[in-house]
């Protein structure tokens, strides 16, 4: 099939193809995202566009609808990053944010676009969809006042920077779920990956001061943790993974 691609760059002469969302590059001395999509030989552009604003914006992670939409999570520092109307969030809040943009099948649009942070820098690390459309959005986050909801994991940031898991909902409209997730930082840009198993249960997998883990976490009967424990040659789970997170300092 074909093959999708995003990431950051610094070339004004960036290849992009008659049509796209965004053919200008729009930084000066940072970096814009791209979107790249090739054909299942690699042979031809599907498209390629740019996708940032005036600032420093970076594509970490991405996932693929049935239609051929493309979801991207990242950080952006550009307050003008393209949103859409309505989103969850169109403004920036600070620092370095991250970001949910679903860009359509024939790179010509950006359907869903939105800034995901709070008041200190936040990065989104992978994204992935639900059967019912949502999309869960795993990164870190330096952020005290990080968007978080009622019912969650953990309300309260437990060190900088801290892990999060946010679920929004299909149209982008809605901020479904968001907790911090201790474990995933620190962390550089492939640390931290989500994969949703049902709509209400997705599991993060990352690195932090304790080593890797892999977590399940279920919206409705809260947390679990499945420890790894890295050896030699390779990762061996715990005989015996399943138990609730202890609590840290500050929590409530």
């Amino acid at each position: 099939g074909n093959a999708y691609i995003t990431g950051e760059t610094q070339s004004e002469d960036f290849v992009t193809t008659p049509g796209a969302f965004d053919s200008t590059y729009s930084t000066v001395g940072w970096s814009d995202a791209f979107v790249v999509k090739l054909n299942a030989t690699g042979n031809a552009l599907g498209y390629a566009t740019y996708l940032g604003g005036s600032e420093d914006d970076a594509g970490l992670g991405m996932a693929r609808d049935s239609d051929g939409n493309i979801y991207i999570t990242g950080y952006t520092d550009s307050a003008n990053f393209p949103t859409t109307d309505p989103s969850f969030d169109r403004s920036h809040n600070g620092g370095r944010d991250a970001f949910l943009a679903q860009v359509n099948a024939f790179g010509d649009s950006v359907n869903i676009s939105g800034f995901l942070g709070g008041g200190s820098d936040d990065e989104g690390h992978d994204i992935a969809l639900a059967s019912d459309g949502s999309i869960y959005v795993v990164g870190n986050t330096g952020s005290r006042d990080f968007p978080v909801t009622a019912t969650n994991v953990r309300r309260f940031r437990s060190w900088p920077p801290d892990g999060f898991l946010s679920r929004i909902s299909a149209d982008g409209k809605t901020l479904m779920y968001s907790s911090y997730v201790p474990g995933i930082a620190p962390a550089g840009p492939a640390d931290g990956v989500v994969a949703a198993a049902t709509p209400d249960q997705a599991f993060v997998c990352g690195r932090g001061d304790q080593g890797a883990y892999v977590s399940a976490i279920q919206a409705q009967q809260g947390p679990l943790l499945l420890p790894v424990m890295q050896l030699e040659g390779g990762l061996q789970v715990q005989s015996d993974p399943y138990s609730p997170w202890p609590p840290l300092p500050g929590d409530r």
